[in-house]
């Protein structure tokens, strides 16, 4: 059962007075929002030139599993030059769940919100449905550009902000009669009714880019994550892209990084007393230099993989490597939450940006428990989506 709504705008360029309050909107945003905030006024990218693109759509459904996703579709205008760039993402996404009474009135719910380009000239209708990703890459075969996870524990109306902003150009190589179509990938199930929604604008400026060889990698992972030392050492939690000639990441420079970071607790974190439920979690990523990958992940795959190590044990350091001095901090972000919480925060690096990585090194996010509390026993799922594009 479900009711399904999408809008498709004309996009235009932004005028001038919208685009200075655009642009103090965004570093406003950006500041509020990233775990790693050194962005100024000025490394608003090219704020004069951007365009906007919206990209609006709504969905009411009732379902049990991830089973089905549906995609929106958006066109940019005929007219553009061929060099048409990504330069951000805007505006707010957000999900209403109904309580669910088997979780006696807790919610677990969540949505993917995928923004992606076809490559081949096709596009899919909007409102269209489809089984799962394989589908979608055989019948529309396209690149990703960006993943935004939304959870739920408590019933209601959840929106998180969206402000993305990329220091460097990306290409839209977007043929004729293809487009950029949104993707939403979510249930609360409990088959009660549970809607999905955007309010977003997609940035892009048309000109050469900086490099012309662009690699995607993800950072995305989901972990079940302790996150209080309080009751002995428990385990740190990593997803890693080492650096090779075969590897995911290819050496040469990183030159975005960004997306979003969730921590949500379970259904029993509502049963901890009032006022002492605080529990706390951080997401580093870095990049491990000085052949400290293969230390920290000794025989690991050359392809991505994820890893678990020992925290510390109370108040004591945390020996995660991540933490050490061979680690180049690309951005953190911290999420704290108190009881039955569910908490999410943008990942955006802009400063740290371009970085070198070799041959040997890997780029990893590091999730690191960052509580010492009694009243907590038990863990909270952590979701990273988190895209690296990097050159060649």
């Amino acid at each position: 059962m479900t009711s399904l709504h999408a809008q498709e705008n004309t996009p235009r360029k932004l005028s001038s007075s919208l685009t200075r309050a655009l642009a103090a909107s965004l570093f406003i945003a950006y500041s509020a929002l990233n775990g790693m905030a050194h962005a100024t006024p000025s490394t608003v990218p090219n704020a004069a030139e951007l365009h906007r693109l919206p990209i609006k759509a709504e969905l009411t459904k009732k379902t049990t599993s991830f089973q089905i996703k549906n995609l929106y579709a958006f066109r940019l205008p005929d007219n553009l030059p061929p060099d048409v760039n990504f330069r951000g993402l805007v505006g707010t996404i957000s999900t209403t769940s109904a309580a669910n009474p088997a979780l006696h009135g807790a919610v677990n719910s969540e949505t993917l919100f995928g923004l992606a380009y076809t490559t081949q000239g096709n596009c899919p209708v909007s409102g269209q449905t489809i089984g799962s990703y394989a589908e979608i890459y055989a019948r529309f075969p396209s690149q990703g550009l960006a993943g935004l996870i939304l959870k739920q524990a408590r019933p209601g109306t959840e929106t998180f902000p969206v402000a993305l902003l990329l220091p460097e150009r990306l290409p839209m190589h977007i043929r004729p009669g293809g487009c950029i179509f949104l993707s939403f990938d979510g249930t609360d199930f409990a088959n009660l009714p549970y809607t999905m929604r955007t309010d977003l604008q997609l940035l892009y400026d048309t000109g050469a880019p900086g490099w012309t060889q662009q690699t995607y990698s993800g950072l995305d992972s989901e972990f079940i994550v302790t996150p209080s030392t309080a009751r002995g050492p428990v385990l740190n939690a990593y997803a890693v892209l080492p650096v090779s000639r075969q590897g995911p990441i290819h050496p040469g420079k990183v030159i975005s990084l960004y997306g979003n970071v969730s921590a949500t607790a379970p259904a029993e974190f509502a049963k901890i007393p009032a006022g002492q439920g605080t529990w706390s979690v951080r997401d580093i990523v870095v990049i491990y230099k000085h052949n400290s990958c293969q230390r920290a992940f000794p025989g690991h795959s050359p392809n991505k993989f994820m890893w678990n190590d020992r925290s510390g044990n109370g108040h004591t350091p945390n020996p995660s490597m991540a933490l050490g001095p061979d680690a180049v901090k690309l951005l953190e972000v911290v999420l704290t939450g108190n009881g039955l919480d569910s908490v999410m925060k943008q990942a955006n690096a802009i400063d740290t940006v371009p970085a070198e990585v070799e041959e040997g090194d890997c780029v990893a996010i590091a999730i690191l428990p960052n509580a010492v509390n009694p009243a907590i026993n038990g863990a909270v799922n952590v979701e990273t989506q988190i895209k690296v594009v990097s050159t060649p």
